[in-house]
Parts: structure tokens; C-alpha cells; sequence
């Protein structure tokens, strides 16, 4: 039987997506020149915010996807969850090409995952006027991502067509183990390597975790942009006002109350202008953006992603408990776990607080700057908290991977004697 339903992993299956969505949407925009004037803009750009948005989930799915394949390509016996990440790359049977590939489709695809879904949020949070203003930046930004992306691309494509990455000997690598076998503990290794049985072999709840959690920043990101727009093209009055025509705004274009409308066309529909790029032009006074909504999305699947990591640490491969105590208990003793779970919990609740916020407040600009700034702070450790758990051991400093050769000062993660760990407890 093979490893998972879904070999290598999931990777594999996401990456086509944003990254045929983002070039189409670029080739578009590029071409725009010819077509002003129709619609076909708005599904360009459209394209372009799915895919930058998209590319979120399927590069953290891709952190995954670089240590399962060096963990597979492993030696018999060899892997272990208390293996640093350094003499696991050091012993990986995968040749010094294939390590060149896989380091620089990596980078590659993380530097524009980062510059695409910075920008696009950034031009999803402007008025018009700075649209107009930051319109060639924000252009050349993206076509250096598009190229890095397609860099990246390449990378991938001789890595797994010319070299077989991941492919030749996916099935019975010498590091694959039995799931089957109880632990007292689960860790990345173990989940990277071991064959999958039951729910677990057709959904992996740790690739499940990571992916959830990758799409839960992409939607913060789309509300955090909505939520500048929104902000950015508000009048003097309530932010939660439903008639904005008083003062001259079309909810729709986005018009500035303090110049000129806009002409009014279909070249001014465009992305994040309106949810709806089949809307007609003519403004529908109550209409607005649906910023509480989804911050709220964002909040349920990062809920969804939290549940999903409950899942990876004591389900029926593992602990065969659900008892947030004794759970709790596995995490404490590791720093790298316990940062992990508490910058998680930010992530998930402060879209809760920005959802009920915007939604109730009046001009929550300062609020929603805050707490903007700690969620991107909070996504950025828990990024590379991650990293530290995929590639390395749970046990550690959090600020740095283990040397090679060094072992953990942490003692071993296990249960109480007196609760013990038998299957069906």
C-alpha cells in the first residue's frame, strides 16, 4: 500500500493552481493595454488576487513537502523524531542536484509568495487615487514575483521530471515505518515517514493542519485588505453607514468625496471595487464591502486548522486520547511546541475580535492597525516555528535548529506513568 492517498503529498496536487491562476491573471494585465475598456481587465486582476492569495496555503503545504521528500529519501532505520534537521540533510540519499533544485525552488517560490500576497493586499487596501499613484510599483513588484515564481517553477520541474524527486521511490522507502506502532508522543518526522491507516491515510491531519493554516493567512490577508478599502473610501460619517450616497460615494467605484467622480464604466470595475466583477456600474446605495464576514472566515478556518493540529497530536495513530488536559501536557514541557500553540491561539482569535470590531465600530482605523501588526507578527513566528518542528525536533531552542551531532537539553515528551497511553483510552 502506498504511503497516502495523495503521494508524494499534497503539494503536488496544490501547486498547479496559483501559479496558472497568477500568470494568466499577469498575461492579462500585461496585455491590458488592448482592451481598457471591457471587463476582461476585472478577471485579470481577479486572477491575479486569487492567485497571489492562493499561493499562501500551497507554499506552507510546500514546507511540508521539502522535508517529507529528504526524510523519505532517508536510509533504512535512519529516521527518527529525535534527528536534527542538519543530520537529516546531511545523511538524505538525494544527490547534489537534486538538493540545488529543491533549495531553489524553496527560496524561489518563498520570496514571491511573500512579494505577490503582500502587494496584491496592499493594492486591494488602496483608495483610487493611490491606485493611480502606485499603480507601476506595484506592477513591476508583481512581475518580479511572477518571475521568481516561474524561476521557481523551472526548478521544480527538472527536480521532479529530469531527476524523478520524490517520484522513482516514493513507495517503499527504507524510512518508511508502520503507523500502526503506539507512541507516546508524535512529531513531524514520525508523520513524514510512516505509512498512513484508516481517516489518516486518505487525510494527513498534520499536512491537513498546514494547509488550513495557510489558507486561514490567505483570508486574513483578503480581510485585512478589504478593511483599508473599506477605511479608504469611507465618508466623514459612521464606517458602518449603509448610505453612503449622501456624501457623493459610490460603494461600488469607490469614488473620494473630496474630488471628482470618477467616469463611470466598465473599465472602473476592478478588483476588490466590487466582490461581484458581473456588477453593473451603476451604484447600489447600502452596498459594501463584507470586511466582518470574512474575518470571520478567516477566523473559523483557523479554528478549523487548530482542531486539525489537536488531531495530529492524539489521534488514533498516536495518543488514542482527545483530552485537552493530557494533550496540554505533551506540549508544556517543549518550548518550541508551547510558542507554537500560543501564537496559533493569537491567530485564531484575533480575526474573531477584528471581525466583531469592524462590524461595530464606528472608524476602527487604530484598532485595526494594532492588531493587524500583532497578527502579522503572530503569523511570522508561527512560520518559523513551524520550520523548526517540520524540519527538526520538537525538543530545542526556538530560535535557531539544533547542530548537527547535538541533543536536545529538553527532557522527552511523555505522558504521566499513571495515565498511561493505552489505545482506546
Amino acid at each position: 500500500m502506498a504511503k497516502e492517498f495523495i503521494n508524494p503529498n499534497w503539494h503536488v496536487l496544490l501547486i498547479h493552481y496559483p501559479l496558472g491562476v497568477f500568470v494568466l491573471g499577469m498575461v492579462v494585465e500585461l496585455f491590458s493595454l488592448l482592451y481598457r475598456g471591457t471587463s476582461l481587465r476585472a478577471a485579470g486582476r481577479w486572477m491575479i488576487l486569487i492567485g497571489a492569495l492562493s499561493a499562501v496555503p500551497t507554499a506552507l503545504t510546500g514546507i511540508y513537502a521539502f522535508a517529507n521528500v529528504a526524510r523519505m529519501e532517508l536510509p533504512q532505520g535512519v529516521s527518527n523524531a529525535d534527528q536534527t534537521w542538519s543530520d537529516t540533510w546531511s545523511q538524505t540519499q538525494l544527490d547534489k542536484e537534486q538538493k540545488e533544485h529543491l533549495r531553489q525552488h524553496t527560496f524561489s517560490q518563498a520570496i514571491a509568495t511573500g512579494v505577490c500576497a503582500l502587494l496584491a493586499t496592499l493594492w486591494m487596501g488602496c483608495s483610487d487615487n493611490w491606485r493611480r499613484k502606485l499603480y507601476l510599483p506595484v506592477l513591476l513588484g508583481l512581475l518580479f514575483g511572477l518571475v521568481a515564481m516561474l524561476y521557481g517553477a523551472w526548478h521544480g520541474g527538472e527536480m521532479v521530471y529530469r531527476h524523478g524527486t520524490a517520484v522513482l521511490r516514493v513507495q517503499h522507502q527504507g524510512a518508511t515505518a508502520d503507523a500502526s506502532q503506539t507512541k507516546t508522543s508524535e512529531s513531524a518526522a514520525d508523520e513524514q515517514t510512516e505509512k498512513k491507516h484508516g481517516p489518516e491515510y486518505f487525510v494527513p491531519p498534520l499536512q491537513l493542519h498546514v494547509f488550513l493554516a495557510g489558507l486561514s493567512v490567505a483570508f486574513a490577508l483578503g480581510a485585512l485588505g478589504l478593511s483599508a478599502r473599506a477605511i479608504a473610501t469611507q465618508g466623514p460619517a459612521d464606517y458602518r453607514s449603509q448610505d453612503l450616497d449622501e456624501f457623493g460615494l459610490d460603494p461600488q467605484l469607490g469614488n473620494d468625496p473630496l474630488e471628482p467622480p470618477l467616469k463611470r464604466g466598465t473599465a472602473a470595475l476592478d478588483v476588490a471595487r466590487s466582490l461581484n466583477p458581473d456588477a453593473g456600474v451603476e451604484a447600489k446605495p447600502g452596498s459594501r464591502l463584507p470586511v466582518s464576514r470574512t474575518w470571520l472566515l478567516a477566523f473559523l478556518i483557523a479554528g478549523g486548522a487548530a482542531l486539525a493540529g489537536w488531531w495530529f497530536l492524539g489521534g488514533g495513530d498516536e495518543l488514542h486520547t482527545w483530552q485537552p488536559r493530557r494533550l496540554w501536557e505533551m506540549v508544556v514541557p517543549n518550548p518550541r511546541r508551547l510558542f507554537h500553540v500560543v501564537t496559533g491561539t493569537v491567530i485564531v482569535f484575533v480575526p474573531l475580535l477584528l471581525a466583531l470590531i469592524t462590524r461595530v465600530a464606528r472608524r476602527p482605523t487604530a484598532m485595526l492597525s494594532v492588531l493587524s501588526l500583532v497578527l502579522l507578527a503572530a503569523v511570522a513566528l508561527q512560520v518559523w516555528l513551524g520550520v523548526l518542528l517540520m524540519f527538526d525536533t520538537e525538543r530545542g531552542p526556538v530560535t535557531r535548529f539544533n547542530r548537527a551531532g547535538e541533543t536536545p537539553a529538553t527532557q522527552p515528551t511523555t505522558l504521566p506513568a499513571t495515565q498511561g497511553v493505552a489505545a482506546g483510552e
